[in-house]
């Protein structure tokens, strides 16, 4: 930071050097100088600090240490850099710079954003192409919208498709020249392809006969408000993984197009707003998939055909099922031997969504996920029945609390082997266990040899020493234990004689409150749907 002294200096350096320099005809009457005119020789200023400053990092990042690594080292640790980290590790200094940019397979990686697909957009991927010598292998461009003067965009682009594994690009507009002379050149290596539109626009349909009927190695297409012609031509004859995201509307065509276009089809995923899908034609014959997500309906028409074709080793992931497709999660298997009921943070960090993956003996697996914790636990109500084989039994801590407290959870007479997922965080106003000072007991189930204490942070991000332990307290943990316990495993989780974590009170507001008044609950039992909680 510079003394107060110095900065006085310098403004009235700037000043001086403003009043100096500033042509006479940029004055009013006043002998006042222009906005504009101010703006300009400021920026310039600024541009010329910022090149100083570079400079300036030259000269230092020169003597240090790091300049001094071996080039092998340098290339090795610039080969783990995104795209744009590694623009910024060229103006280290100038043999970082030297280095990087000679080395164009670092630079095959392409991801650049604009808001708009203009001349300086194009010209940005001309730069990006001469750096990695015309042979990009991922290319990733994305932007707002799409101005007139694009059409070299898709001449440039083509030019690179022999060289392109996976193209990533947004779609404003089906009638950009630059989309069409792109989907329509031949891609010889291409492996994957995203195509983004505005989420809530007019639906954008692709180009028949895309890239030229020419695609072999294409194993994956990716459509976000988008969807296929009706004639695609041969190109997706090799995709094994589609998926459509975000359509406002899906119909029966839109999922048979996919279907007639990809016969090595073994993974759809399927997410729109609303679906018109009651009927389909006589002739569809429902495809041998092992995957399918569908995002809200699986409840009848050409969906539910698909999944009643596929009786065994499939996996079914509903996302927000509704009510009539919630029974399809307990009678895809004949014995459902395994089952994960877990929290997850939301991602906007207001509240838990929850998931239950059910794994049955004929290697059928079903997920659901739903936005609100209450909604598994209802699931887990509703198909208590169906779980009483479950041998193994993943679950977090707050689901487990609510289950023992229903008195639903000793219907479960079957477990080998129980995983707690336990956090150090409150998850208000869900309960967790271990935190109280009274005892408990665990039903009796006598063939429960195995309980597996892990942290739910380390379960979910792999057992590494960064992630925080969960401290527990041995008396509870001892008193909660069922008397059938012969291996306690501990995974991310130390016991403690004296740590006693209890579930913290909250304030809430009332909106019919007096001023001042305070309203204070445990942290567990806002929402909680039954009384007998209280006594956990």
């Amino acid at each position: 930071m510079l003394l107060k002294e110095h900065r006085e200096e310098l403004q009235n350096f700037m000043n001086s050097f403003v009043k100096r320099t500033i042509p006479v005809m940029a004055h009013n009457a006043d002998g006042l100088a222009s906005d504009y005119v101010l703006d300009a020789y400021l920026d310039a200023v600024m541009h010329i600090a910022s090149a100083a400053l570079d400079t300036l990092c030259y000269e230092r990042n020169s003597l240090v240490p790091i300049n001094r690594l071996p080039v092998e080292v340098i290339l090795h640790v610039a080969s783990f850099l995104p795209y744009a980290a590694l623009s910024a590790a060229t103006h280290v200094c100038k043999q970082w710079k030297r280095i990087l940019s000679d080395a164009l397979g670092l630079w095959d990686d392409i991801t650049l954003s604009a808001a708009a697909l203009g001349p300086a957009t194009v010209r940005a991927v001309e730069a990006a192409f001469k750096q990695c010598g015309g042979n990009p292998s991922v290319l990733c461009l994305q932007w707002s919208y799409c101005t007139m003067d694009c059409p070299r965009f898709g001449d440039i682009v083509s030019t690179t498709l022999h060289s392109l594994a996976h193209l990533c690009l947004s779609v404003t507009t089906a009638s950009c020249p630059a989309f069409i002379g792109i989907l329509t050149s031949p891609a010889p290596v291409l492996r994957t392809l995203t195509l983004i539109s505005p989420s809530g626009g007019p639906v954008v349909q692709l180009p028949c006969d895309l890239f030229d009927g020419i695609a072999p190695k294409l194993s994956a297409v990716y459509l976000s408000n988008i969807v296929l012609p009706t004639q695609p031509g041969p190109a997706l004859h090799a995709v094994t993984e589609f998926a459509y995201f975000d359509l406002t509307l899906m119909t029966v065509p839109d999922i048979e197009h996919v279907i007639d276009a990809c016969p090595k089809l073994e993974y759809m995923t399927l997410g729109a707003r609303e679906y018109e899908l009651l009927s389909s034609s006589q002739t569809f014959e429902p495809p041998q998939l092992r995957g399918l997500g569908v995002v809200g309906i699986v409840d009848r028409g050409i969906v539910e055909r698909i999944v009643r074709r596929n009786t065994s080793h499939f996996a079914l992931h509903l996302l927000w099922p509704t009510p009539i497709s919630r029974t399809l999660a307990f009678c895809r298997s004949s014995t459902i031997n395994s089952a994960h009921i877990f929290l997850t943070p939301a991602s906007d960090n207001q509240g838990y969504s929850g998931s239950l993956l059910l794994t049955g003996d004929d290697d059928n697996t079903v997920a659901l996920e739903y936005d609100w914790a209450y909604s598994i636990l209802d699931l887990i109500m509703d198909g208590i029945a169906q779980l009483e084989a479950v041998e193994t039994l993943t679950i977090s801590d707050s689901i487990l609390a609510m289950l023992l407290a229903s008195g639903r959870f000793v219907r479960l007479r079957s477990l080998h082997t129980l995983t707690v997922l336990v956090t150090n965080d409150p998850l208000a106003p869900y309960p967790r266990m271990f935190c109280f000072d009274g005892e408990t007991r665990f039903p009796e189930c006598e063939t429960l040899h195995t309980v597996r204490l892990a942290s739910s942070e380390q379960y979910s991000n792999g057992f590494q020493p960064e992630h925080d332990v969960v401290l527990l307290s041995t008396p509870i943990v001892r008193s909660w234990l069922p008397p059938s316990t012969k291996t306690l495993l501990l995974c991310g989780v130390r016991l403690d004689e004296a740590t006693i974590v209890t579930d913290p009170v909250i304030e809430y507001e009332w909106d019919r409150a007096e001023p001042g008044e305070r309203h204070l609950l445990a942290g567990w039992h806002v929402g909680f749907p039954t009384i007998e909680a209280l006594h956990i």
